[in-house]
């Protein structure tokens, strides 16, 4: 099964299998933009959760449940997650107090894969693990064997890497199979896949075809939100953080959000980068969420109160996670600085000073220009800097050229920066600074820094607030380097690596990380780099799943964008984007 079937099949497979639990949803009303989900949290309250609905995660009348997460049959709530330092998977058997044991490796190989805690797909009444290969774009199903750990897999499809996020946990069309919820990023809209109850799943129903999905951060399957018991779909939203709650009860499926839980925990900013349910785990018969927040790295519970419906303060599971990946599928907006789904590029113009956020659809063309800074003639340095500030939306990072002052620019979402916050001073004694990923995999953004005396290497490990601690050595000799450029995940191993250019030979350099804060000794991907400056991270701009990156041609001025192709290297030809790029002098 490939996950991007044609509209034409969806079509038909809707108006054949249609009956009462499936009905064909209402066209959105003229003149929504792709912004509904954020503005609608905007004005949105949060509705209290009737007592006598709070004790369960099923429908009354048609049953609709949330899975049991129970994966070693002790009658408790357990949790899986991924190790990043080695790539392990982890089970966290729970106590039912909402805390868990001490994590079990079930092995390694998964710093590649997103995974979520499915329920039973197989129909043996134990509960399974979805995971997805981010290098190969299948999806898999690992039958769970009653006792946490999972037999042989079972091929799901190819072509998962058009999906942006998905989750499961749920029989939401009430045919007594658990489905998946997922989003295209072809389409930007929102499927279904219903179970087979073997482990795969039948053909995508086409479910909101006109809503725009692509702020969309997570989806996540919850329990009891609604005041009929039915099961919810969060959608993590990535401009505000908002996590608007969908029935999918009745009417299978609702447009606007029957609850808004705003920010979680009613702070400033959103400090979940991962969010995922957890079922009941602390006992009380309300289900509950987890997060890890980037900020201190905790592993927080939060969940409704068994009377009066609201959230209560988030509770304490465990510290030190931020080394973990939760199983949820979490979409990369380390350079989306408008959090709508397509990479950016932010360059100044010479001519102006005016600093310029530059967005694609995707497909190999820019949508739009607009300032974002204004007129910063003073800056020698622009860097994406991913979430340093720990508020769930990328920042960036300027330079003081005569001070050296270093600045962080916290994102406001949609294209707007906050008021600039100095984080350093005297580095203008570094001649390449870069940021936007985790190299020491401690769940903070950090800076990697060259410095231009002696040509070391440093990192600067984040502390998740925007501020930087203790500079640790992790390379010599990189003066012989430029285009220093913090690529992201460009192998798919689950840890960030680098690029550079040689100044010498000319050719391009690929550096995995090593997961400990240095990088692998080189590996040659290209030549012919003489000619090309400007080389900036981009995340996936293509949205085929694997990580890209621009350069500027310094004799034509064109900007092309290079497709990863998910083991290091790039695709060929690369894809022109645009002309006129020499008339830039700062690019990000």
């Amino acid at each position: 099964m490939h996950a991007r079937d044609s509209l034409s099949a969806l079509v038909l497979a809707q108006e054949r299998d249609m009956s009462r639990r499936f009905r064909k949803l209402p066209l959105r009303p003229a003149g929504r933009t792709a912004t509904w989900i954020a503005a609608a949290a905007l004005t949105a309250v949060l509705m209290p959760v009737p007592a006598a609905h709070a004790q369960s995660s099923c429908a009354p009348e048609e049953g609709q449940c949330l899975a049991s997460l129970d994966y070693d049959g002790d009658g408790f709530q357990d949790l899986l997650a991924i190790r990043k330092s080695d790539g392990s998977l982890v089970f966290y058997g729970g106590k039912g107090d909402g805390t868990y044991k001490w994590g079990v490796s079930r092995g390694g190989g998964w710093g590649g894969m997103d995974i979520v805690m499915a329920g039973d797909l197989t129909g043996d009444e134990q509960p399974d693990l979805l995971a997805r290969d981010n290098k190969t774009g299948y999806l898999y199903t690992y039958p769970g064997d009653g006792e946490g750990d999972f037999g042989s897999r079972i091929t799901v499809g190819h072509g998962w890497n058009d999906i942006s996020t998905f989750t499961a946990g749920s029989d939401f069309n009430n045919d007594d199979k658990i489905d998946i919820w997922a989003v295209s990023k072809s389409t930007w809209s929102l499927y279904l896949y219903p179970g087979q109850g073997n482990g795969k799943f039948g053909e995508a129903y086409y479910w909101d075809p006109t809503a725009a999905w692509n702020t969309v951060n997570s989806l996540v399957t919850f329990g009891t939100v609604d005041p009929n018991s039915w099961v919810a779909l969060l959608a993590v939203d990535g401009p505000w953080g908002s996590y608007p709650a969908f029935n999918t009860g009745e009417d299978f499926f609702k447009f606007e959000p029957e609850w808004h839980l705003g920010f979680w925990p009613y702070a400033t900013g959103n400090p979940y980068r991962q969010v995922t349910a957890i079922g009941d785990a602390d006992g009380d018969g309300v289900d509950d969420l987890a997060g890890i927040d980037s900020r201190t790295n905790a592993l927080m519970l939060n969940s409704f109160r068994t009377t009066g419906g609201a959230l209560h303060a988030p509770e304490l599971i465990a510290p030190d996670w931020g080394g973990n990946r939760l199983p949820s599928v979490v979409v990369d907006r380390t350079y989306d600085a408008n959090a709508n789904g397509y990479a950016d590029v932010v360059a100044r113009k010479s001519a102006t000073g005016e600093v310029h956020l530059y967005q694609t659809n995707g497909r190999g063309f820019w949508l739009s220009e607009r300032p974002l800074l204004g007129v910063f003639p003073e800056m020698d340095l622009i860097e994406k800097a991913g979430d340093l500030s720990g508020d769930g939306i990328a920042d960036l990072l300027t330079r003081e050229s005569a001070t050296g002052a270093l600045y962080l620019h916290p994102s406001a979402g949609y294209d707007e920066l906050g008021d600039r916050v100095q984080i350093g001073s005297g580095w203008n004694s570094m001649s390449t600074v870069v940021s936007g990923q985790d190299y020491n995999v401690d769940g903070k953004v950090d800076v990697v820094a060259r410095e231009r005396s002696t040509g070391d290497l440093w990192l600067y490990p984040g502390d998740g607030n925007g501020g930087l601690g203790s500079r640790v050595k992790i390379g010599t000799g990189w003066n012989t380097l430029r285009e220093i450029t913090a690529a992201g995940d460009l192998d798919h191993d689950g840890l960030a690596d680098l690029l550079a250019v040689h100044r010498t030979d000319g050719c391009l350099y690929f550096y995995g990380g090593k997961g400990t804060g240095g990088v692998k000794n080189a590996v040659r991907v290209g030549c012919g780099w003489g000619d090309s400056d400007a080389l900036a991270a981009v995340g996936d701009m293509s949205l085929d799943g694997h990580a890209d990156f621009v350069a500027r041609g310094m004799s034509d001025g064109l900007m092309r964008l290079y497709t990863g192709n998910g083991a290091g290297g790039f695709t060929h030809p690369p894809v022109v984007l645009s002309h006129g790029w020499n008339g830039m002098n700062l690019i990000a």
